[in-house]
């Protein structure tokens, strides 16, 4: 499959100012060694062979196991999916689609699981300077923000006035628009290990 058009993205988890506190030396070490479906649950389950896949993103022309790639759900902004590479690092994918659900621009982000596990996974994907997407994944100890306005969908979609939580099989990614991510600001979410808070950008700029 050739990859029509794939932007240029960057993981949260690069930039440690960005994050939460670092953890202890013992949560580190552990992190090392456990499997990236302890960190994202989702890639634990049993692949469906009618699950949807990439249109834009060829796997084969990326690190990411095409084996380990997991549908998480479909947002407004487009369709979305986690996976792990050759080096267990943990990965999201995001394709943007259009009004009658067209991929149009796809791209990638991936990260070693200490720094996941410390900061999840941000993901800003934006093509010509238009409205784009932001994908936060989140480890599996965070839980997602309260939402002043929401509601259910089959999918396990919550939507407030400009986010949606995507949650799969205690898997969790939120969704927001490039504009609504920059209006917001950091996003903080709640953990339940001593980690404390952890602390989402929408990093703010174009990226190409």
């Amino acid at each position: 499959m050739k990859m029509r058009s794939i932007t240029a993205v960057i993981a949260l988890s690069a930039f440690a100012s960005m994050g939460i506190a670092v953890a202890h030396a013992d949560s580190r070490s552990a992190l090392a060694d456990a499997q990236p479906s302890a960190l994202v649950p989702l890639l634990a389950e049993s692949r469906s062979t009618n699950q949807p896949v990439p249109e834009l993103i060829d796997l084969e022309d990326t690190e990411i196991l095409s084996s380990s790639v997991r549908y998480v759900g479909d947002s407004d902004l487009g369709k979305h999916w986690v996976g792990s590479d050759n080096e267990s690092n943990i990965c999201v994918i995001t394709e943007m689609t259009d009004d009658l659900g067209a991929a149009n621009v796809g791209g990638i982000a991936c990260t070693p699981r200490e720094d996941f596990f410390q900061r999840g996974l941000t993901l800003r994907l934006e093509e010509g300077g238009g409205e784009g997407v932001v994908s936060h994944l989140l480890p599996s100890d965070a839980k997602a923000p309260e939402l002043e306005q929401s509601g259910t969908a089959a999918n396990s979609r919550h939507s407030g006035e400009d986010i949606e939580v995507i949650e799969q099989s205690d898997t969790t990614l939120l969704v927001l628009s490039t504009d609504s991510a920059d209006q917001r600001g950091s996003i903080e979410v709640q953990r339940s290990t001593e980690l404390g808070e952890l602390k989402l950008s929408p990093l703010t700029g174009s990226l190409r």
